[in-house]
């Protein structure tokens, strides 16, 4: 069982935010993710989803995909 723990920081205007919080896991064979924004990102008018897929607002998102894909060669 492997955890990777990522905060996910966003520069706008020079001042850094912190935008949430990446969690990668791996159990037996599979990689996936948890990704959580943080309630300072929520609250801050300037805030926007990083991906379309990544609805906006609280709580975590799941995925059983691997985040980390390395692609070598193809």
């Amino acid at each position: 069982m492997t955890d990777r723990n990522i905060l996910v920081y966003m520069d706008l205007l020079g001042t850094p935010h912190i935008v949430g919080r990446l969690w990668a896991r791996k159990r037996r064979d599979k990689e996936g993710a948890t990704f959580q924004y943080a309630d300072g990102w929520i609250a801050n008018p300037s805030r926007f989803s990083l991906e379309p897929a990544l609805t906006f607002g609280p709580g975590p998102f799941h995925t059983p995909s691997p985040i980390f894909i390395i692609d070598i060669g193809t």
